[in-house]
């Protein structure tokens, strides 16, 4: 099972050889076997890659991310070519059921409000608010309840003068990062199943690339909030970038059994799958935070 998460700084030259990732750099060359690579995150905009180093990254879905000049990411790769895209598979991703969508949605903000929830009370906020109006959540969310309790969750938060889409609040960077992690991960277990990432069951935006991901991403946002605000990261440096990555190899407990996030991840986005093509009756997932957001792997970038 893949485990290793790489996230390159420095100016360097990738390319591939036997199954393996070369990043040469100034001091040396590392190299990095693909049978472990999780993901590879190149924060450098002096970075120079391979087409041939791309293709394999893509073939054994690797996870990867490249930064701009403002070095936030620019750049995944989300449609590996290993995968199926079959035109059996695409037309049963267009015939869904709404009634399994609406579903599955339900579901989808019931654990992501519920997180919220959880969240907010570790970081010692009043909770009844948005307790309310997880009770008002209604099939296929028709009152729109998740966006009412994304603005009542940030207020308490992060105080009542936060807005999240204002690039003011400098934590709101350290948040997209995050997300964008959890994003890409998502995104990379969908495509490695052959679905387009650009028919969502509930996201629906012509601009959006990613209106799948975004849509089962929501129940996982609260790993990144979790740490960001408890840890009050406001800084986008190399080594917070780093942890918020990190994220990904920390344990929650997901449907009772303790999992590193990626894993869970990966489970949670079969089961979804499967749940939307009828190859399962029903779907339930809990996801529960279990280690402290101050526990850290990655100290030394």
């Amino acid at each position: 099972m893949a485990w290793r998460d790489v996230f390159i700084t420095n100016p360097c030259r990738i390319s591939y050889t036997n199954n393996n990732i070369i990043v040469q750099t100034s001091e040396g060359a590392n190299y990095l076997n693909l049978n472990d690579l999780q993901s590879l995150i190149i924060d450098t905009p002096e970075a120079v890659i391979t087409s041939r180093a791309l293709s394999e990254i893509a073939k054994n879905q690797i996870s990867f991310m490249m930064a701009d000049e403002n070095f936030l990411p620019s750049i995944t790769l989300s449609s590996p070519i290993g995968s199926t895209f079959s035109v059996k598979k695409i037309n049963s991703q267009i015939n869904w059921s709404e009634d399994r969508k609406n579903t599955l949605w339900t579901k989808i903000i019931y654990r992501k409000i519920s997180n919220q929830i959880n969240t907010a009370q570790e970081l010692k906020c009043n909770v009844i608010g948005m307790q309310k109006h997880l009770d008002k959540l209604e099939y296929g969310d028709k009152t729109n309840q998740e966006a009412i309790v994304a603005n009542l969750y940030f207020s308490l938060i992060a105080g009542k003068g936060f807005k999240r889409r204002e690039e003011s609040f400098p934590i709101n960077n350290c948040l997209d990062y995050g997300y964008a992690v959890l994003l890409n991960r998502i995104s990379m277990e969908i495509a490695g199943h052959g679905f387009l990432l650009q028919l969502g069951i509930h996201h629906c935006s012509v601009a959006n690339p990613y209106n799948l991901s975004s849509d089962l991403i929501e129940p996982w946002r609260f790993i990144m909030d979790d740490y960001v605000f408890k840890n009050d990261i406001t800084d986008l440096n190399t080594l917070n970038k780093a942890r918020l990555i990190d994220r990904l190899n920390h344990e929650i407990k997901f449907n009772g059994k303790r999992q590193l996030v990626s894993n869970a991840i990966k489970i949670y986005v079969n089961d979804c799958l499967n749940y939307l093509n009828e190859k399962k009756d029903d779907i339930s997932f809990e996801v529960e935070k279990i280690e402290d957001s101050d526990n850290e792997n990655a100290s030394d970038v």
